[in-house]
């Protein structure tokens, strides 16, 4: 009976033991796929590669200041070294407090300059048409809301990516995401490829993409501009063609639906709809053939996405190491059933 347990342990821990080098190995090869993926965007010689190059070093000196609260006496070391502390006097509690913030609040600052340096690299509407031989997607928006779209910022297998990128990329499968670029802007946020048009032009430019486009998605908001948007896209677009992004709270949303259905030839469903912390929309709205409309909740519950944060944090799983970002999980799985039905309807 001794010997049978000894061998059941014994096994237990072999099998531990295989487990940890496998789940070693595979962190390691992500770390260093990763690495070496965004190798070449450090190049100093171009404004991204200048702008990744300062959030790589401030994200690096973000986690050294943070790593003192774990004990790693990586920081303590360093100033020992530089003879700017006592080796014989313990960092107080106090110090590693200060420094696990001011970690934090540069690993950030680290972040924003990466999320600069999309943007630099963001290339034009009419070179992703002149490459892309396919119908766009067209995305209308206020403008006033693209800096909230991109303060979602989600990191996973050592790429950057919003809410607007995330969506510029699911939609990939059907065509280029295409929006119309706000005047003045001296450089386009990360996402959909920005065509700039002159204050006079952009009706027009407009009215020719909801022509030409295989989808149109609008993001819900109120605008003089996006009403505009919304009554043309009703009078000269098929409705199996139309999404509707609602980041709106319920209020919102009832005066939105009121509003719009003065321009859509149907009522609009009764909302459905919760705030998921990781991206601002709250639900689709969609429509068939007929212009029978349906609203469907983002596919996450808050439940959900809160224990899958609680997982991650007691798993020690980094967003980093992850295939997926969450913000692209949630939103793939929003999007999947709505893609398959609009690609069956507008074949």
């Amino acid at each position: 009976m001794n010997l049978l347990l000894g061998i059941v342990i014994a096994l237990a821990g072999l099998a531990g033991l295989i487990w940890m080098l496998v789940r070693f190995v595979s962190i390691s090869t992500k770390i260093i796929r990763g690495i070496w993926g965004v190798r070449s965007g450090l190049n100093p010689t171009k404004v991204s590669g200048l702008w990744r190059l300062l959030g790589a070093l401030l994200i690096l000196l973000g986690i050294l200041l943070a790593s003192e609260w774990f004990n790693f006496h990586l920081l303590n070391d360093l100033l020992v070294r530089l003879q700017w502390m006592d080796p014989d006097q313990p960092m107080s509690w106090s110090l590693k407090v200060l420094f696990f913030i001011s970690g934090f609040a540069v690993a950030w600052l680290g972040f924003l300059c990466l999320r600069r340096a999309q943007q630099y690299e963001a290339p034009s509407a009419n070179k992703v048409l002149a490459e892309d031989p396919r119908a766009p997607v067209l995305y209308l928006r206020s403008f006033e809301d693209d800096s909230r779209v991109a303060r979602r910022i989600e990191v996973s297998g050592f790429a950057l990516g919003n809410e607007e990128s995330v969506i510029a990329e699911i939609f990939n499968t059907v065509g280029p995401l295409i929006a119309i670029g706000k005047p003045g802007e001296v450089i386009p946020y990360a996402g959909a490829a920005r065509k700039y048009v002159g204050q006079g032009d952009w009706q027009a430019c407009v009215r020719d993409l909801m022509l030409e486009a295989r989808l149109v998605i609008l993001r819900a908001g109120n605008t003089k501009g996006l009403w505009w948007e919304i009554a043309e896209s009703a009078k000269h677009v098929r409705p199996e063609k139309l999404i509707f992004l609602i980041p709106l709270k319920r209020p919102g949303y009832e005066e939105f639906r009121r509003k719009a259905e003065s321009y859509l030839p149907c009522r609009l469903p009764d909302y459905q709809g919760w705030r998921i912390p990781v991206t601002t929309i709250r639900a689709v709205l969609f429509f068939d053939a007929d212009w029978a409309s349906h609203l469907l909740p983002i596919q996450e519950t808050v439940a959900g996405y809160w224990l899958d944060r609680l997982a991650s944090l007691l798993t020690g799983e980094l967003s980093v190491l992850r295939n997926k970002s969450l913000l692209r999980e949630i939103l793939e799985n929003t999007f999947r059933p709505i893609l398959k039905q609009k690609l069956r309807e507008t074949a």
